[in-house]
């Protein structure tokens, strides 16, 4: 599956986001997931008290231990390379 390929976004006759607009890193593909009832009513809970859905949560709950570790090691390696040069 390819996912550099660019869309259109319609709607109706609006245009959403032009063309050039689209960035395909942040699309999205639908899966099928099972996942322990505990973790599903946690997710459920924790997104009715943040006012937000549960899948959302799931989402950048995933993409932090994924990628978060990634960010963390990036901004580490910035943070030495400023207080070196100010040293």
């Amino acid at each position: 599956m390819s996912t550099t390929r660019k869309k259109d976004i319609k709607f109706g006759k609006k245009d959403l986001l032009p063309q050039d607009e689209f960035n395909s890193e942040n699309g999205k593909i639908r899966i099928s997931l099972m996942v322990d009832l505990q973790v599903y009513e946690a997710f459920k809970e924790r997104a009715m008290e943040e006012g937000d859905k549960y899948q959302v949560l799931m989402r950048k709950a995933l993409r932090e231990a994924i990628l978060g570790n990634e960010l963390k090691e990036r901004l580490l390696r910035l943070e030495r390379a400023v207080f070196k040069k100010q040293a």
